[in-house]
């Protein structure tokens, strides 16, 4: 029930930017904006004509229709011509240029529909006769006005490009980072493949059984490695069914070691991302004594889950490069995970801690 409320709120707070980017809202863009002009005109026109209402009749809507048709002119001007050509190209100067021009024409056309409705109904001229200190005032206040809203539109294309341009970088990106993650997941080493098919085979004539354990098992491995192995995290278990697998055919093709896997019951269900933890044991494994034991403990803690794995070795070059572990961690963690080598008297250790995230069942 959790993840549905998180899933509903996530969709509520894109809600904007679909309204903004996506194709199937562009009608109720549209209508919104044509909206939005209508109610600017109809108030608009109710203060400049409030006094001559009555004389005006059902001509005052008339009136307000054709100071929205001016503003919708004007704004597709900017929406389809100005914008493309001039804004997003970054020619900033014939834009404004342009853009000035725009609103000098808008209000020629307003004042000649001042002037139209004086003379057809009679009554004196809104915008004054002939040309005077309070017309250039009134003028220069609806220059501002007309510029705003003009330019208003511009602004809200550039902040549609902005967004779609900022989901597409995300999205790329995340593209770029499951890339990355799939190419740094721990694969079988070709090696250890090879020793496990070769072996079966050299069993299969005096211990069939044996030689088809090995190959079913082989086969649960790979199948876990191409399925699980997609998913952003799995359960403990399913990562302990796999090392165990792993460690099984380590020792009937390589080196005749034990291995003890130990674990806390509420560990047992915690997810992890998967094979994060196969570079280890293949490291351990390739660089144990003979006849000696891999001890293997997961410990979960209130900051997050301890994987140590202990082991003995004369080997001298015991400390493994993991790079690849540690760029495959810090694309998922961060910072916020911990990976330590110590070797010292013939015994060596990998502990590996990662943070909560993952971990809750």
């Amino acid at each position: 029930m959790g993840k549905k409320i998180e899933g509903s709120r996530h969709r509520e707070g894109n809600f904007i930017t679909e309204f903004l980017t996506a194709p199937r809202f562009s009608k109720a863009r549209y209508a919104l904006l044509i909206l939005a002009i209508a109610a600017v005109a109809l108030n608009q026109n109710e203060y400049i004509f409030i006094r001559y209402r009555p004389l005006l009749g059902n001509g005052f809507y008339l009136i307000v229709l054709f100071t929205s048709l001016v503003f919708i002119g004007g704004g597709m001007v900017h929406a389809t011509v100005l914008v493309p050509r001039y804004m997003l190209r970054k020619k900033y100067g014939k834009y404004f240029l342009i853009s000035f021009l725009t609103v000098t024409a808008a209000i020629v056309l307003l004042w000649g529909q001042n002037y139209a409705v004086s003379r057809w109904w009679n009554i004196p001229n809104v915008s004054g006769e002939g040309i005077s200190f309070t017309l250039l005032v009134v003028s220069l206040m609806d220059f501002v006005m007309y510029f705003i809203c003009f330019t208003g539109i511009a602004v809200s294309i550039l902040l549609k490009n902005w967004v779609t341009e900022d989901r597409e970088i995300a999205r790329l990106q995340n593209r770029k980072l499951a890339s990355e993650l799939s190419a740094l997941k721990g694969q079988l080493n070709p090696g250890f493949l090879f020793n496990t098919l070769r072996s079966a085979s050299a069993v299969c004539e005096n211990a069939p059984k044996l030689a088809e354990d090995m190959i079913m098992s082989l086969s649960g491995m790979l199948r876990y490695q191409l399925y699980e192995g997609e998913n952003s995290a799995v359960a403990v278990n399913k990562e302990i069914k796999f090392l165990t697998e792993y460690l099984s055919l380590s020792i009937l093709t390589g080196k005749r070691f034990t291995y003890d896997i130990r674990y806390s019951g509420e560990t047992y269900q915690m997810l992890i991302p998967p094979l994060i933890l196969s570079p280890l044991v293949a490291a351990a494994a390739e660089k144990i004594n003979e006849d000696s034991e891999l001890d293997i403990m997961f410990t979960y803690k209130p900051d997050g889950l301890v994987f140590d794995c202990k082991f003995h070795t004369d080997n001298p070059d015991a400390f493994t490069d993991f790079s690849s572990l540690r760029s495959r961690l810090g694309l998922i963690y961060g910072g916020l995970y911990g990976l330590e080598q110590f070797h010292s008297n013939g015994i060596c250790r990998y502990i590996l801690t990662l943070p909560r995230k993952y971990l809750k069942p």
